[in-house]
């Protein structure tokens, strides 16, 4: 069987791609390396390990009212989301050798 279209990664990304192209009727192939869907989209416990409850790795943060286009996919493929915690201040490294940064009581969403 020949297909035109491969779509590498079922990342969000790849899963999105996926969903457009069946929703316009057209065959894909959609391969992934790992044996689960996407590697950012996981919670695992303090030892690495899959958990229900855990640290979250995967994409964890949208602002609607800067990417209305997202928060949009979000509810069509209805996925659950929160609001962020805001209270205290945000402590921000960028990389390990750089200075870590204190931000106080940062807001939620940027205006």
């Amino acid at each position: 069987m020949r297909t035109d279209i491969v779509i590498i990664g079922r990342g969000l990304a790849g899963l999105n791609a996926a969903r457009l192209l069946h929703r316009q009727g057209a065959d894909f192939r959609l391969v992934e390396a790992r044996d689960r869907l996407d590697d950012r989209i996981l919670t695992v416990d303090a030892s690495g390990e899959p958990a229900e409850d855990g640290f979250d790795l995967g994409p964890s943060w949208l602002w609607p009212a800067m990417q209305p286009a997202a928060a949009d996919l979000a509810a069509e493929l209805r996925l659950p989301t929160f609001l962020q915690n805001d209270e205290g201040d945000l402590v921000f490294e960028r990389m390990s050798r750089e200075t870590i940064y204190r931000y106080p009581q940062v807001m939620r969403e940027p205006q």
